[in-house]
């Protein structure tokens, strides 16, 4: 809530748990209440240092109170919220952004190793959430090397 990364960072060192759900009754987390204030340095912190068992709620509250795009294209990462979650294997979130989020299980990836989410689900030795994605409609292009 103050936007100082250098408190953050004390206060993790110490300890205190990055996503606390008791931070005040206005936000619930701390990753929230620097998203409500608009601290993009404090939010990409917090975001750096989340626990992978918190990233289900990162993800709801972006969705149901930010009112995030998750279809637009990240110039970092793997290129998109879905195609991120799929890269961790993490089948609670990649559920959660397609059933709930809306997420474009065809959103193409421009300039990506990948061209989709399910060309990158497809590309594992785990196949449930490439499964998943033709269940809710993904498809998969050929490149043309022409």
């Amino acid at each position: 809530m103050a936007n100082c990364v250098p408190l953050c960072a004390d206060l993790i060192s110490r300890g205190v748990p990055v996503n606390q759900s008791s931070v005040s009754k206005s936000y619930g987390i701390c990753l929230a209440a620097a998203a409500y204030a608009g601290s993009l340095e404090t939010t990409r912190y917090l975001v750096k240092k989340a626990q992978a068992g918190g990233k289900l709620p990162i993800v709801r509250y972006l969705v149901e109170d930010a009112q995030a795009d998750l279809n637009l294209l990240l110039g970092t990462g793997c290129g998109s919220v879905l195609a991120n979650s799929v890269k961790a294997e993490n089948m609670e979130v990649v559920r959660y952004l397609v059933e709930e989020g809306m997420a474009d299980v065809n959103l193409q990836l421009p300039g990506k190793q990948y061209s989709s989410a399910f060309d990158m689900a497809f590309s594992k030795a785990d196949q449930s959430i490439a499964q998943y994605l033709i269940g809710k409609g993904a498809v998969t292009y050929e490149v043309s090397n022409e």
